[in-house]
């Protein structure tokens, strides 16, 4: 029989659903280390693409251009938010492609 699951809230659903008492195990990762943490290429980069959001977001209360010297800086705040949200989707995409999650036991 090939199950599946899905999260929905916070509540696991199996498919098919399956008749009568089931005790299910679910094998899941630990939480990821310091050193993880820092030499992870995916964390770098959904990291740089909030620090993109929230700069954005900061650079938007100055209205868009501030003075600098003889001329007015622009400070693209919507563009650079847009292109932090961009990146923060495609990045969770990709993780959600990398690897299938752990196996489920049941008996």
């Amino acid at each position: 029989m090939n199950l599946q699951w899905n999260f929905y809230g916070n509540k696991m659903f199996i498919h098919p659903p399956l008749r009568g008492e089931l005790l299910v195990g679910i094998r899941y990762r630990s939480s990821i280390s310091a050193d993880e943490l820092v030499s992870n290429q995916h964390i770098k980069h959904l990291t740089l693409a909030e620090a993109k959001i929230i700069l954005g977001t900061i650079r938007a209360t100055f209205g868009g251009s501030i003075p600098g010297g003889a001329e007015m800086i622009q400070l693209r705040a919507a563009e650079l938010i847009a292109e932090g949200k961009e990146e923060k989707i495609d990045k969770k995409k990709e993780l959600q492609t990398l690897e299938e999650p752990l196996f489920l036991t049941w008996g």
